[in-house]
């Protein structure tokens, strides 16, 4: 019986130690699996509506970037126009940091769905979390966590279904950590590259 086991496992084996070993299809993979995870759901869960204060806050981010600016004009009747989250003065726009609102442009101007910048951001984390994992785990044990990963948060919920998900911060946050590593055996241009775009990236999002 454990022969007979072995040989129906072995080719398994054999694949799974090609894809361990390449590591662009590793980041390819894990980037694509939680997206078309999501859309496959899309005709029994369909794009999010946005329902609390601060998504909208981020929506108007989103399109005021689409659209090619930074702010927008004070409305002449903004006293009766007043939100939570939106200063109205000095300018009309959100209180966050534009790195949520970035993705959810770059979603509209695409796609002409700013949910479609929240699965770009959930595939880019899935990348950079699996790249973290390498830096500090066999490879083998990293894709087993990123595998818990993608399982926890990437199908329903807060992450993949909200326009305040935490997947840009956590970008930011996998590209340090996963550049710490190997910043301390030996400095290269890409790693520091990352590590300085992870740190751009926490300090343009919101904790």
């Amino acid at each position: 019986m454990p022969i007979t086991w072995t040989r129906l496992l072995s080719p398994f084996a054999r694949c799974f130690r090609t894809f361990v070993s390449r590591p662009w299809l590793a980041l390819l993979v894990c980037a694509l699996v939680p997206v078309l995870a999501r859309l496959a759901l899309l005709p029994l869960s369909p794009v999010p509506d946005p329902s609390i204060h601060d998504e909208f806050s981020q929506l108007l981010l989103g399109d005021t970037l689409a659209h090619g600016r930074l702010t927008n004009p004070t409305p002449a009747m903004w006293r009766h126009f007043e939100s939570i989250h939106i200063i109205q003065r000095p300018t009309y726009n959100s209180m966050y940091p534009p790195g949520q609102g970035a993705f959810l442009a770059f979603g509209q101007v695409v796609f002409h769905e700013p949910w479609a910048g929240v699965e770009v951001a959930i595939a880019l984390m899935s990348a950079a979390s699996y790249w973290m994992f390498t830096g500090w785990l066999p490879r083998t044990w990293a894709l087993f966590g990123i595998g818990l990963l993608l399982a926890k948060l990437t199908l329903a919920g807060f992450w993949v279904d909200s326009y305040i998900s935490a997947a840009v911060p956590a970008i930011g946050g996998a590209l340090v950590l996963g550049a710490l590593p190997q910043l301390r055996h030996k400095a290269s241009v890409p790693v520091s590259i990352a590590f300085g775009s992870g740190a751009g990236i926490l300090m343009n999002t919101r904790p």
